[in-house]
């Protein structure tokens, strides 16, 4: 039927074990499949959709990274490379233990009526359920996970788009979300139901040569019913105390978010836009409530009970110029967060029956946050595109006077694609090459509470467990076409990424404690499309 249309769409992908220019890691494989389907039906006036998507992967830990005593872990962070059992792992795709198990299930019903010539009423339902197994590296036989977290989402919105002549437009939504955890099996995060109210404007209005927009939106969340799986009264802070504990109570948090900003049309190829917004973000319940191992990030994490909630005040600038060659967009912000949350190694590491981990809390701090932000395209002729983007941050501790750490460092990429003409069959042809440059990170703060072994055998109280590693260089390639085949399209993808197979670990890498990134990769892929032909109905159903 005209006015009816589904969609079927699946994945597959199963990968070994990634290799490092020196070396593979040692159970990094991934086995992934996925599926989604959707069908909706459309009216000038109205119209329904329903979507189901599942995501389902099993991911390999890399071994290295679980260790079995403190001395081991030290060792392994001060040296360049894994231990020798790890580096002589070879190429498999067997994934054992550590490894994890995820299951995500999305289910989304949306719907929307005109309201006469004035605007658009859309209502969105929407559920998702994911399921988080852990598998630790045991000595017995046991099969089962030694962690399981189940969460289920449900999400309901009802929102009006409405018209205000040609010159304004804006929406009013309200906005419910509920939410259940529960865990199996070994502690980090407690059992806890959750919900979060919203309701918001949005306006735009073009005047002349100003588009001026602003918005303000309140929120509502509560986190209840939190508990652990323990017989005993729960412990406040570990949730895991021999002896009966302070229980954790409920969390209630509120605030309000704003916007504004205008944007003024300079002329048809360059524009000048300004904004200013406060926004407000609650902490999760793992920052304040997690005691234990994050299996994918390798380290202990502990949770903070008197978290507060973040305040964000931030300005902005951008100068955008587009013609016929030249794209260029260039942004300057300003941000000053109370509150701000993040992460901060802890000295000792911290052994567990599952190995030795370095040790992580969260923590809070007023912080202030600038930047730049440059992104330029420039069409040389029919064929060649050039093309430059970058980024700097800085990110300073007002309440410590020092520099904030865990923050990316400066970086920069340039590349240049060729646009092949179309052919009888090759279609959208192109090749390209990028040169990608990070920057090390020197912007960390001075001192800290880690006692770091130097060279000359003195020891110096360090922030952090290994010094931010080097700055890099990558080169890539890709060239790409759409080609025909026996009248059917094939996608055709062929891309290799640190073509130079240059040994390097990335700061933001929770993993470069234990090893360098990956090296050279060759990809290769292939998308085919089916349609299926369906006759056209005589049928007058509407």
């Amino acid at each position: 039927h005209p006015s009816f249309a589904w969609r079927l769409q699946g994945t597959a992908k199963r990968g070994g074990n990634a290799r490092t220019p020196d070396y593979w890691l040692a159970n990094s494989g991934v086995e992934e499949f996925n599926g989604s389907a959707t069908a909706g039906w459309r009216k000038k006036e109205k119209g329904a959709e329903i979507f189901y998507s599942i995501f389902n992967t099993k991911l390999g830990i890399f071994s290295g990274s679980h260790i079995g005593n403190v001395t081991d872990l030290i060792n392994a962070i001060n040296s360049s490379e894994p231990p020798e059992y790890i580096r002589n792992e070879g190429f498999t795709y067997r994934i054992d233990r550590p490894y994890q198990q995820v299951q995500h299930q999305l289910l989304k019903a949306k719907a929307f009526v005109n309201t006469g010539n004035k605007g658009k009423l859309n209502f969105v339902l929407s559920t998702q359920y994911n399921n988080r197994r852990e598998y630790d590296i045991v000595r017995s036989q046991r099969t089962a996970p030694q962690l399981e977290l189940k969460m289920f989402t449900g999400i309901a919105d009802v929102v009006w788009d409405h018209y205000g002549g040609k010159r304004m437009k804006g929406t009013i939504g309200v906005s419910g979300m509920y939410q259940h955890n529960s865990y199996g099996y070994r502690y980090f995060i407690p059992n806890y139901q959750l919900y979060n109210a919203g309701v918001y404007v949005a306006e735009k209005i073009d005047i002349g040569k100003f588009l001026v927009e602003g918005g303000i939106r309140f929120d509502a969340r509560s986190m209840y019913s939190i508990t652990d799986n323990d017989a005993s009264p729960n412990d406040k802070f570990t949730g895991n105390s021999v002896s009966p504990g302070v229980p954790y109570g409920t969390r209630n948090f509120n605030g309000f978010s704003g916007n504004f900003g205008t944007t003024y049309i300079i002329n048809d190829a360059l524009r000048f836009s300004a904004a200013f917004s406060s926004a407000w973000r609650a902490p999760q319940a793992n920052e304040i409530y997690s005691d234990g191992l994050h299996h994918g990030a390798a380290r202990i994490e502990k949770g903070h009970l008197n978290l507060k909630a973040e305040r964000a005040n931030s300005v902005m600038g951008a100068l955008a110029y587009s013609d016929d060659k030249w794209n260029i967009e260039a942004a300057i912000y300003l941000k000053y967060v109370n509150d701000f949350i993040y992460l901060k190694p802890v000295y000792p590491p911290i052994l567990t029956i599952r190995g030795a981990f370095p040790g992580f809390v969260f923590s809070q701090t007023d912080a202030r946050f600038s930047g730049v932000d440059l992104n330029a395209n420039y069409l040389a002729g029919h064929h060649l595109r050039l093309s430059v983007k970058g980024s700097l941050l800085r990110a300073f501790d007002k309440s410590n006077d020092d520099w904030l750490i865990q923050m990316p460092s400066d970086r920069g990429e340039a590349g240049i694609e060729y646009i092949f003409s179309d052919g009888a069959k090759w279609k959208q042809t192109y090749a390209k090459f990028n040169i990608q440059f990070i920057a090390e990170q020197s912007r960390v703060p001075e001192n800290g509470s880690i006692p770091v072994a130097k060279p000359d055998g003195t020891v110096q109280m360090e922030s952090d467990y290994a010094p931010p590693p080097a700055g890099y260089t990558l080169v890539g390639l890709e060239s790409g076409t759409d080609l025909t085949v026996m009248g059917r399209p094939v996608s055709i993808v062929f891309a290799i990424s640190n073509l130079m197979n240059v040994k390097y670990r990335d700061y933001m890498n929770a993993f470069r404690y234990f090893s360098d990134d990956m090296g050279r990769n060759i990809s290769l892929r292939l998308k085919l499309p089916f349609d299926i032909p369906i006759k056209k109905s005589n049928s007058s159903l509407n």
